[in-house]
C-alpha cells in the first residue's frame, strides 16, 4: 500500500501541475478572435482532465495512505470513511461534466465561419450611383 501511496502523490502532483499551467496559460493568452476555436477550449480541455486526474489521484492517496497507517484499526469503518471522501470528487465531476463534454465537442467539431456582405456605395466621375459586393468571412 505504500507503493500505491507514493505512486498516487506523484501522479496527483504531476497532473495538479499541469492543471495549474494550463489555467495560467488560458489566463495569459492573447485572447484573439481565432484563439476562441481551438486553442483555448483545446487548453481548457486538458486543464479540466489534468485536474480530475488529480484528484482522482488525491482521493486514491488518501485511501492508500490511510489504509497503510491503519491497517487492522477500524475495520468496519473504513468503507464509510472511502464513501465520505468520494463524495467531493463525486460532486465536481457531476457539476463539470457538461462543461467537459461540450468542450470535447467543440474541439472536434469544426465551427462553420460566419460570412456577411459588406456594401461600398458611392458616385462615379458622372454621378451613378455605383456599388461593390465584398464577402468578408470573421
Amino acid at each position: 500500500m505504500f507503493e500505491v501511496f507514493s505512486i498516487s502523490s506523484l501522479g496527483a502532483l504531476c497532473f495538479s501541475l499541469t492543471a495549474v499551467v494550463m489555467f495560467l496559460a488560458i489566463l495569459t493568452s492573447r485572447h484573439h478572435a481565432i484563439d476562441f476555436g481551438r486553442s483555448l477550449p483545446t487548453k481548457l480541455l486538458i486543464g479540466l482532465t489534468a485536474l480530475f486526474i488529480s484528484i482522482a489521484s488525491v482521493l486514491v492517496s488518501f485511501c492508500g495512505g490511510h489504509f497503510f497507517i491503519l491497517k487492522n484499526v477500524l475495520n468496519d469503518a473504513k468503507v464509510a470513511e472511502y464513501v465520505v471522501a468520494v463524495i467531493p470528487m463525486l460532486v465536481f465531476a457531476i457539476a463539470q461534466f457538461p462543461l467537459y463534454f461540450k468542450l470535447i465537442l467543440a474541439t472536434i467539431k469544426k465551427v462553420p465561419e460566419h460570412g456577411f456582405m459588406v456594401t461600398i456605395g458611392g458616385e462615379d466621375s458622372k454621378g451613378r450611383g455605383i456599388s461593390k459586393f465584398e464577402n468578408y468571412y470573421y
